[in-house]
C-alpha cells in the first residue's frame, strides 16, 4: 500500500493594486515560509505559497492553474481592506463585479458578473466558526459576508467552484497593520505581528479541516 501524501495546503496573497502600493497581505504570505512552514511539514501538511496578481482577467486561469499543479486539500487566501479596522472572514462571494474598479494594470472589468448562468452567491467551504474564534484570540476578528466586488471576491467566487465544493476554502480580508504596539484612542487595527500570528493560526484551522475531509 501506498504511503498516504501530505496534506497540501494553499495560502495566497496579492500584490500592489491603485491604492495599496505595498499590500501586507504579501508579506504575511511570505513570512510563513521559513519556520513555520517546517513546523506544518512535520506534522504532515506541505505549505504552498503564492502571490497574486491583482488583475480582473487572470485571477480565474491563475487559479486553474494552481488547481492542476498542486490539488491542494485546502486553500487560504489573505487580502487587503484598507478601510476595515479588524480582520475579517469572507462568508460568500458574490457574483458580481464593480464596473470601475480598474485593477493593477489600470484595467476594467468585463461585466457586470463573474459568471453568467451561475449562483447569486456561492459560500466558503471552511470551518467558519472556528476558525473565527481561533482569530479573534489573536487580533479583532469579525465574520464577513460582503467579500467586496474587486478581485478579492472573484479569487473567492473561482475558489468555491462546483468541483472543489468539499474542499476546504476561505478568504480573509487584513486591515492595514497599526505601526505601534500600544493601541491609542479607537485604533483596534492589529500590529503586523498580530498579523503574522493570526495567519498562521488560520493555517493551523485550516490543516485540520483538510484531514478531517479526507477521512
Amino acid at each position: 500500500m501506498s504511503a498516504r501524501r501530505d496534506i497540501v495546503l494553499l495560502v495566497t496573497g496579492f500584490g500592489p493594486f491603485p491604492g495599496a502600493p505595498f499590500n501586507p497581505s504579501a508579506a504575511i504570505v511570505g513570512r510563513l515560509d521559513g519556520a513555520f512552514a517546517r513546523r506544518l511539514a512535520r506534522l504532515g501538511v506541505r505549505l504552498e505559497t503564492r502571490i497574486l496578481d491583482v488583475l480582473h482577467a487572470t485571477i480565474a486561469p491563475a487559479l486553474a492553474a494552481l488547481e492542476s499543479e498542486l490539488a491542494p486539500d485546502a486553500v487560504l487566501h489573505f487580502g487587503l481592506a484598507g478601510r476595515r479596522r479588524v480582520v475579517t472572514v469572507e462568508q460568500r462571494a458574490h457574483n458580481r463585479n464593480r464596473l470601475f474598479s480598474v485593477d493593477a494594470a489600470r484595467r476594467l472589468p468585463e461585466g457586470l458578473v463573474l459568471e453568467r448562468g451561475g449562483p447569486a452567491t456561492r459560500r466558503a467551504s471552511a470551518p467558519l466558526a472556528p476558525l473565527i474564534a481561533a482569530l479573534d484570540r489573536l487580533a479583532p476578528t469579525r465574520a464577513s459576508i460582503d467579500a467586496g466586488a474587486y478581485v478579492c471576491n472573484r479569487t473567492l467566487w473561482f475558489s468555491l467552484a462546483p468541483a472543489a465544493r468539499r474542499r476546504p476554502t476561505v478568504f480573509i480580508h487584513i486591515p492595514r497593520p497599526r505601526r505601534t504596539a500600544a493601541r491609542k484612542g479607537s485604533d483596534v487595527r492589529p500590529t503586523r505581528a498580530d498579523l503574522d500570528r493570526m495567519a498562521e493560526a488560520a493555517c493551523l484551522v485550516m490543516a485540520r479541516a483538510a484531514r478531517l475531509t479526507r477521512r
